[in-house]
This record gives structure tokens, sequence and C-alpha cells, in this order.
């Protein structure tokens, strides 16, 4: 057993030691990525594209432009007759349905629909999550979304499955908001960044691509993913509530318990005085900002200028690297090659970069959370500069492997981008909102979401216009995250909202300013308010 005794424990963090809790945790997030993945990109395979080949005597194979065999289609249904006969690799809702061309602009919307239940779910739950506790809104919500997930495969018609959609969205915004920030809330500081990167959606693409192939089609797919998913809502029942968060409603027994669980699982052996005694004051140190128990809401992320301007920040991050994601992954059936192989390309790639990335942040120590933001989006500003030259130049037909190998490029960066969303948005901001400040700048990755799909039909007014739009994007994300906001990495988590004097909303007391530092002694940690200290107060 570790000896927790052996030395002074000099606030909460030191009781986060990492052990066997932490593992048991990461096996319970495999499988909720496992519901959040394949629900949130089901329409890869769901919604693929078949190839038409012919309609009657008249053959397709040798035409290249999607847009002339539309328009030509069209006139033969009207002049013959004729019924399509199309090839697919996956017999998706497009397949089985008859949804060619114009009908694929239907299916696509399913997209849209998906992320406003998305956008929803991410405010409501993120706020539930903060009144009422992580484990049970996690709990909950899960169950919601496999059940609906499994359910969506009985759809009998297009308005029925676009309903299940906006129901799957709504549940998967909540589950994805509150899980992450209940991880990151137990995760000691060194170990948070290379940690989320071996837990992360990238490995995940590649089971998907496998369950997508063995099923064939997407009523399999939906049931079979949902099906694997579900074992993680047992799991999760036996996983503690956050400590942090009991200790920011004012539970001092129950976030002793949990603490004393933890350690338990991790045969750890604790000063049981010194840990009622750092509970305690922490507890008396949150009531000494706001009451404990003290509910916040949305307009509490604009609560002093600089919680303002990381919101703000966040916001642009979040919506940015959400286009990006989404405009490459629903760009995937349209590269060269095989669906499944992208798909397989796409989740090896990113998982790969985020490996090398966690790893030089973990080893290297001046490699923090900017550098590896200003990395990313410069890769992903060069490729799509490269992609836009051949579109703009009319030679995508002649480079089209080389197109595929800059997007799969490309897409290597996202994945240490959502990462650091993630993580940045746990980091910057106190435990009262720290699930608040998620769902919130969450849903602008949401917003990008129903916005992808609108970027990439800009091509049909000109053929680079995706690839400028995103490229301008990328650029403003790297300015506003590298000039407006601090390093965070290696810092402990920010517990408490900043003293009422920092408040810029008109319904705040001003009170003086004779507390506007306030030390803790002895084995405590020290805490000043003031533009410098991003750990303590904002």
């Amino acid at each position: 057993m570790v000896n927790m005794k052996s030395k002074s424990m000099a606030n909460f963090e030191d009781f986060i030691k990492l052990g066997r809790y932490h593992m048991y945790f990461v096996l319970v997030m495999e499988f909720v990525i496992i519901a959040e993945l394949t629900n949130m990109v089901f329409m890869v395979f769901g919604g693929a594209i078949p190839t038409i080949v012919s309609c009657g005597d008249v053959s397709f194979r040798n035409m290249t432009d999607k847009k002339a065999v539309c328009q030509e289609l069209t006139t033969l249904k009207l002049t013959s007759n004729c019924t399509p006969e199309v090839e697919e690799e996956f017999i998706s809702i497009n397949y089985e349905w008859d949804l060619l061309c114009e009908g694929e602009d239907q299916v696509h919307n399913s997209l849209s629909v998906q992320m406003v239940g998305v956008m929803i779910g991410a405010l409501i739950f993120g706020q539930i999550s903060d009144l009422y506790g992580r484990k049970w809104t996690v709990i909950g919500t899960l169950t919601c979304l496999c059940g609906s997930g499994a359910a969506s495969a009985f759809s009998t018609n297009l308005h029925i499955f676009f309903l299940f959609r906006a129901v799957i969205g709504f549940f998967l915004g909540g589950v994805m908001t509150v899980m992450y920030v209940f991880f990151v809330e137990i995760l000691p500081y060194k170990h948070r960044l290379w940690i989320k990167t071996l837990v992360t959606w990238s490995p995940s693409y590649i089971v998907f691509s496998l369950l997508a192939y063995f099923a064939g089609t997407w009523r399999v797919l939906a049931v079979a993913s949902n099906l694997l998913a579900a074992p993680g809502i047992i799991l999760i029942c036996f996983l503690n509530e956050s400590p942090r968060w009991l200790i920011q409603q004012g539970r001092q027994k129950e976030a002793e318990d949990s603490l004393r669980s933890i350690a338990k699982w991790n045969k750890c052996v604790v000063d049981e005085d010194e840990l009622k005694s750092i509970v305690e004051k922490e507890i008396v140190l949150n009531k000494q900002r706001h009451t404990a128990g003290t509910r916040y809401f949305f307009h509490h992320l604009f609560y002093s200028w600089k919680l303002m301007r990381y919101t703000a920040v966040m916001m642009i991050a979040w919506f940015t690297t959400g286009c990006i994601s989404y405009g490459l992954l629903f760009n995937l059936g349209k590269l060269s090659g095989s669906l499944y192989l992208n798909s397989v390309f796409y989740g090896l790639v990113r998982y790969a970069t985020a490996i090398i990335i966690a790893a030089l942040d973990y080893f290297v120590k001046k490699i923090g959370r900017k550098v590896i933001q200003s990395f990313c989006l410069s890769v992903i500003i060069i490729c799509f500069s490269a992609i836009f030259a051949v579109t703009y130049f009319e030679v995508s037909t002649q480079f089209a492997s080389y197109v595929r190998i800059l997007s799969l490029c490309a897409a290597a960066m996202t994945s240490p981008l959502w990462l650091l969303a993630y993580l940045l948005t746990a980091e910057l901001y106190p435990t009262a909102v720290r699930n608040l400040a998620n769902g919130y700048a969450s849903t602008w990755a949401r917003v990008a979401g129903i916005v992808a799909p609108q970027i990439l039909s800009t091509s049909k007014l000109w053929a680079p216009a995706p690839y400028l739009v995103l490229i301008l994007m990328a650029v403003v994300d790297l300015v506003a995250f590298d000039t407006m906001l601090p390093e965070t990495k290696g810092k402990p988590l920010p517990e408490h909202m900043p003293p009422p004097e920092k408040c810029i909303l008109n319904s705040c007391t001003r009170r003086g300013r004779a507390g506007a530092q306030v030390e803790r002694t002895n084995s405590f940690t020290v805490y000043k308010f003031n533009e410098s200290n991003a750990n303590g107060s904002l």
C-alpha cells in the first residue's frame, strides 16, 4: 500500500493519486466513448452514398462528375421511367429507401437535426450536472442514448428516423458534456493530457469501421453498436461521485467518503485527520467566496472580465475545431478509396498523432497546451491551403490521392484539438461552473456540426470555397488562443469562483476589497486574486 501519511499534504490535489480507480474509470470511459462515437458519426455509414452505375441502357461508369450524373438521371427518369442501378459498399438509408441525388440532401439534413439535439442536450445536462451531480446525470443520459440509438433501427420512414436522430442527439449532448468533466475532475493534474489521449475517440473509429463491415446494413449497425456500449451503464454505478463537486456543494461527509473510497481503490493509507481538515477548509474557503450550495447559471460564465475572455476564446476554439473535424468527417465518403479503409485510416492517424503529442507534452516541459494548439492549427492551415490550390486550379482528379493524404493529415491534427478543448475548459473554469462551461463551450461545437455541412455545400457555388472558409476560421482561432489564454499545463484545477469584488454583472453586490486576498496557510494553498494567478481566482 502507498502510505499517504509519509508527508504533509499541501492541498486537495495531493489526495488525487493515480491508481486502480483511474484504470477502472478508463475502462468505463471506453464503453462511453463507443456509445458517443457510434451515435455521433453513425451517418458516415448510415448515410453512405451509393454509386449510380446505370439507368436502363445508359451507363454512368465513365462519368466522374456527380452533378452531371444526377442531371442525366433526372432526364432519363422523366423520359424512359428507368430504374437506377447502383453499387454500394454498405446498405445505407440512401440505398434502402432509394434516396439518390436530391434525396441525398434529405439524409444529410439528419446531421443538422442531430446536432441541434446535441446542442440543446449539452446546455441542459451541463446545468443539471452542476446542480445535481455528475454520476447520476451520466447514468441517465447514457441509458437513454443507448436505448434510443438501438430503437432507431426500427424506423419505417425518414421522418421517424429524423425524430430518433434528434432524441439521440439530445442525450448524446448530455453524455459528452458531463462525462469528460467527471473524468478530468478526478485525474491528477500531471497525468491529464496523456490519459485523455489514450482514452479518446480515435481508436474507436477502427472499432466502428469493423462493426460496420460485419453488420453490412445500417439497421444492424445501429443495434450492435449500442448493445456493445451498454455495459458501461452498469460499470458507472460503481464509480464515486466527484469529490470536487461534493465540496463545492458543501457536502463534507460525502466528499470525505468519496476520497476515502478512491484511496481504498488505489490501496492508499490516508491520514483521517488531515483528510477531514483539508475538505473542511476547502468548504470554508468556498463559503468565504460564496455560500456553499449556491446555484450557478449560464450568466456566471461572464462573472468577471477574465471569465468573459475565457468564454469568448473557448467559444471560438470549439466552433472552429467542430467545423474542421465534422467537415472532414462528413467528407470521408467523397475521398478516393474504400469508405471502410478511409474510416480506419482516419482513426489511426488521429490516434497516432495524439499519442505523439501527448508524449511530448509529458516528457518535454516547454511543450504546453498553447504550443500544441498552435502546431496543430498551423498544420491544418497548410493542408487546407494545398487542397485549396488543387481545387482552384481544377486538378482534383489528377491529384485525388494527394487530396486524400492531405485530408487525413488535417484529420490527424483534430484529435489533439478536441482533447485540448475538453481539457482547457476543465482547467480554466472553477468547479462550480465547470460542467456549465463545458456545456456552453461544447454547444458551439454542435453549432459547428450544423454549419459544417452547409460550409461543404458552398462548393456548389465555388469549388474551393469550403477550404477558404476553414482556413480563415483556423487563423482566427490560432491568434485568439495564443494571445488571450494562459498556459494551464501542470497547474491545479481552480476550485472557487472569483470574489464578489471581481464581479462585473449588474446583479452583483459590490463589497469592499478587504477580502481580495485569501491566504490559506500551513498546509493549504495560497490563492491571490490577480491576473497572474490562473488557478486560484478568476
